[in-house]
């Protein structure tokens, strides 16, 4: 009886994931059709000395398509290992070679809070891995820092390289993340925003882990380590 009812669960689990499937294609042939058309504006307007407002608006939007790229591949890959119930990940993600101070250039915001200051990593060295997909984990990190801080404090951000694998850390000057939930901030739902969906840290760990890497967090101060092999 056990068995046929745990059947019946993974019949009904497949339905809503296909189902899922179909909406995410759907909504990867609409991103397209913005990713292009924005694509173009921004190379017919460049022909015309755009003005540093609307390139900035233009790389905002380029930035919103990332993100949303990056969640739709971050569902697409649990709903195939929920399909599949295997805890393997995808290894067809197209990696590239790229300056680690290219990534944090394309991550920092265009326009920062007057009270926030952000310190780059002196060195430079190459990261492997897709560059789009790191962008968006980067972003994140930033973004929540800045939030935490309550768009007041500073954000350091160091690297490391070693033989076989490459550290990233972002460090921010708020307050903490609370001993009773630190252990959570890659959970699906979690967020402190008032208006966040909680799905930042959640998509960044799935990146990290789709290229083989690791994500951790630790207090004092609230530092964001990331671990990338480099190859």
């Amino acid at each position: 009886m056990h068995s046929s009812l745990r059947r019946t669960k993974l019949q009904l689990n497949r339905g809503k994931l296909e189902s899922n499937d179909h909406f995410l294609q759907r909504a990867t042939d609409a991103i397209s059709v913005i990713k292009i058309s924005n694509s173009y504006l921004k190379t017919t307007l460049g022909n015309e000395n755009i003005d540093n407002k609307t390139l900035g608006a233009l790389e905002m939007i380029e930035k919103a398509i990332l993100k949303i790229e990056a969640f739709m591949d971050s569902t697409k890959l649990e709903n195939k290992l929920l399909l599949t119930q295997k805890q393997t990940y995808s290894k067809t993600i197209k990696k590239t070679s790229f300056a680690l101070s290219e990534l944090l250039q394309m991550s920092i915001p265009k326009e920062l809070p007057n009270d926030v200051k952000i310190n780059l990593p002196k060195n430079d060295f190459k990261v492997f891995g897709n560059f789009y997909k790191m962008v968006v984990v980067i972003t994140n990190l930033i973004e929540n820092s800045i939030d935490a801080m309550k768009n007041h404090g500073v954000v350091n951000i160091f690297a490391r390289e070693f033989n076989d694998h490459i550290v990233i850390e972002v460090k921010d000057s708020g307050p903490g993340i609370p001993v009773e939930i630190i252990n959570k901030v890659f959970s699906s739902l979690y967020t402190t925003k008032t208006e966040g969906t909680g799905l930042g840290l959640k998509m960044a760990k799935t990146i990290i882990d789709s290229h083989g890497g690791s994500i951790s967090v630790r207090n004092n101060p609230t530092t964001i380590s990331i671990k990338l092999p480099k190859n």
